[in-house]
């Protein structure tokens, strides 16, 4: 999760070729793919789902993570949508 949250793409991929869990969840129900995108880490976040991680699953701890910074909508989540798209936006 931290590698996620850091951007370091590579070293989230190997820690799941290495057995972690991609899915895996912190005591606050976020996961690595949370943490990627609420730090715009667009590139970690397409990997991520490559490497399996289930979008669908975070929707409830990213709702909450942009609550808790007020920003309910607008800020870094852009980076979710973009990623998840073969073409990136700016700003993510």
């Amino acid at each position: 999760m931290y590698a996620a949250k850091g951007g370091h793409t590579e070293v989230a991929s190997i820690l799941v070729a290495a057995g972690a869990k991609v899915n895996a969840e912190s005591y606050y129900d976020e996961t690595a793919l949370v943490f990627a995108a609420a730090n715009g880490h667009a590139e970690t976040v397409r990997k991520l789902l490559e490497l399996g991680a289930d979008l669908n699953a975070n929707a409830e701890a990213m709702r909450q993570y942009e609550a808790s910074l007020g920003i309910g909508g607008g800020g870094r989540r852009s980076c979710m949508p973009c990623a998840t798209n073969t073409s990136m936006r700016p700003g993510c």
